[in-house]
């Protein structure tokens, strides 16, 4: 059955007592083992700020003490930027102990105590090993009972302090279901293209190297061909107010999130009277100079898995850690710059805008096929994928698309700043890449980079003529009603129009994500071929569409079965991993997060119409439910027990409203 070699013997020295018809065994097994790590490990080399000891009484008062009139003489944003760190810096070298991440074999509830005894336990098992001393063995099969014993209190102990951290401190309280979770977003091996890497330093180089791939290379073009002419200039940002910049600085979160310059966001939020007056005058030096501070153009890079395998380099995104003074000026520029261009935004998008959402993108598609299928009409919809959409917009055509927006020119001039030479290096679990050169996209992560990006593609959809079209971002896709085969032809002309515009823009698409559904209830709905750049697109009779399963009859009853079993697998890791919680406001703050969540995201959408369906969704509620009166009662409710007493009970409502 197996080639690995394997002895077994009669252990003449049992560790414990021997029962005689279970005797104790030796086995021997000779097997490789693979050394290389299943997670990645932490570099415990790297020296940082440790915030949490430092003499927070003493810096704040000499924060205060500052004067910092020292930067008026200055003019060049670098320069202010430089001098406002210095200052910062020398004050956290008084305040702030610098320590390295020590890394632990245990878990986090071990007491020292219980480490200092499983070290005096197997020092007890090696001398008994070597001298065979019966003392020896007594010791260890004490220091055994006794370690069993502490970890079951301190783990009970942790896992109080755990339940009870949902409102004093929630980051503790998700950190603990992450753990339980499995999430580990980069794995102790990862592959790209034909290499295998398991070193830490390779990985992040790996992904640096990744990264850096998907940029596009500087290729200035004609710009004259992204003017429009329809927008009348007049957006300018002049005089960043005191007031403009607190309200900023107390939109920050309150976490110790810190990017390159390694001060946390805390920290600017608890002192920001203090840190306002030097930021409104680098603020306004950098509007006067038309420049953008040179050390907040440096990012980390943490990469982020969008779905598939961990282990695949190429599943993941590049999330942009900024410096949190640099989202403070973006904050302020983007509160100045938003009002003026949302009116020109077009209503064909429906990401990261105000009052729009997934919600509202779908139940725009789901009204126009209802009305088609209620008229026995057919809809052929065409879903389209950018490849690497935010980090492939080219500097020179957004810059054009700016001045056709309406911004002046000192503006132009900032956000070219802006854009150019920024820097970026991969950093996790303190190991760091190489710096690598952002030469296209704009900064995911920012406030500003969404921002230009809806800019970049909001002249897509006026492209799209007697057609329907919607835009969640870069999330594209276009739709027709289709009543003949000239239908079929003019949306295939549209989709010829949108090859074109990617062409003009230099935004490719991924022609292997691009996917076409009928969606109609004929037994013989008119089929069509569409094309792109003579590659035939698939076609499909489902579609996950912004986390909505869409079928060809509308029925979404896939998407309904694949919520209810996802829901119900969710509710199970809650049960099974939370069952000492006692605490029913903590149980029900993971059912809404975790479960309900889930089963309510648009369900404004697919909202079930069938009774069994309906009654698919209600059960995880229901076992739900039940669980806390198990919980509280040590007994289920008797069969048949009214739903609406268990909802009332616990002040929950009913999955249908």
């Amino acid at each position: 059955i197996s080639n690995t070699t394997c002895s077994v013997s009669h252990d003449v020295n049992p560790i414990v007592s021997e029962d005689r018809y279970h005797p104790a065994l030796e086995i021997l097994i000779e097997q490789k083992i693979d050394k290389r790590p299943s997670q990645f490990i932490v570099n415990s080399t790297i020296r940082r700020y440790n915030f949490k000891n430092a003499d927070f009484i003493n810096l704040y008062e000499d924060l205060l003490k500052i004067d910092w009139s020292v930067l008026h003489h200055l003019s060049d944003p670098d320069a202010a930027c430089e001098t406002f760190y210095s200052i910062i810096y020398s004050l956290f070298d008084l305040y702030v102990p610098i320590s390295t991440h020590k890394s632990s074999n245990y878990p986090k509830w071990f007491t020292p105590d219980i480490k200092l005894n499983i070290k005096l336990k197997f020092k007890y098992l090696r001398k008994y090993k070597k001298h065979l001393l019966h003392m020896d063995l007594i010791e260890y099969n004490r220091l055994r009972k006794l370690i069993k014993k502490q970890i079951k209190v301190a783990y009970n102990i942790y896992m109080l302090k755990v339940e009870s951290s949902v409102t004093s401190n929630p980051k503790y309280f998700w950190n603990f279901i992450r753990s339980k979770r499995g999430y580990s977003r980069i794995p102790g091996k990862v592959k790209y293209l034909h290499n295998e890497v398991t070193d830490p330093q390779s990985i992040v180089n790996i992904f640096a190297e990744y990264f850096s791939s998907v940029y596009k290379p500087i290729s200035p073009s004609d710009v004259s061909q992204y003017y429009t002419h329809k927008y009348v200039p007049n957006i300018r940002v002049k005089d960043i107010t005191n007031d403009e910049v607190i309200r900023a600085i107390r939109s920050l979160k309150d976490t110790s999130t810190a990017g390159c310059d390694h001060i946390p966001a805390f920290l600017i939020r608890d002192c920001g009277s203090v840190f306002s007056e030097p930021l409104v005058y680098i603020f306004n030096a950098s509007l006067n100079s038309n420049k953008f501070p040179s050390i907040w153009k440096f990012a980390n890079i943490c990469p982020i898995l969008k779905s598939g395998d961990p282990s695949d380099v190429m599943n993941y995104r590049p999330i942009s850690i900024l410096n949190n003074f640099a989202k403070v000026y973006e904050k302020v520029l983007y509160g100045r710059i938003y009002p003026s261009v949302i009116r020109f935004i077009s209503p064909a998008q429906h990401g990261f805008m105000k009052h729009r959402s997934t919600a509202t993108n779908l139940t725009c598609i789901t009204q126009f096929i209802e009305t088609v299928l209620d008229n026995r009409g057919q809809v052929d919809c065409i879903y389209t994928d950018f490849a690497k959409a935010f980090d492939s917009i080219a500097h020179d055509i957004i810059l054009a698309k700016l001045d056709d927006f309406g911004f002046d020119v000192s503006l132009q001039l900032l956000f070219k700043s802006y854009l150019q030479n920024r820097y970026q290096q991969i950093t996790y679990n303190n190991f760091v890449s190489s710096y690598i050169t952002a030469t296209s996209g704009v900064p995911q992560g920012s406030n500003l980079g969404p921002l230009l990006f809806l800019i970049f593609i909001n002249d897509l959809p006026e492209k799209i003529t007697n057609c329907g079209s919607l835009l969640f971002a870069d999330d594209f896709k276009i739709f027709s009603t289709i009543a003949t085969i000239h239908d079929c032809v003019h949306l295939q002309r549209q989709l010829d129009i949108l090859s074109e515009w990617c062409d003009l823009n230099r935004l490719p698409l991924n022609i292997n994500k691009c996917t076409v559904v009928t969606y109609s209830r004929r037994v013989t709905p008119i089929d069509f071929e569409y094309n792109i750049n003579t590659a035939t697109l698939v076609k499909t009779n489902s579609i996950k569409d912004l986390g909505v399963t869409f079928d060809a009859g509308l029925t979404f009853s896939k998407h309904i079965d694949n919520t209810a079993k996802q829901a119900i697998s969710t509710l199970g890791f809650i049960l099974r991993n939370c069952k000492s919680f006692t605490n029913i406001t903590t149980l029900k703050t993971l059912y809404y997060s975790l479960v309900r969540s889930r089963l309510e995201y648009c369900a404004i959408v697919w909202n079930p119409i069938v009774k069994y369906q309906k009654d698919k969704l209600e059960y995880v509620q229901r076992k739900f439910l039940k669980s806390l009166v198990y919980r509280i009662d040590h007994q289920y409710p008797p069969r048949g027990y009214s739903q609406q007493r268990l909802l009332s009970r616990f002040l929950l409502k009913s999955l249908e409203r």
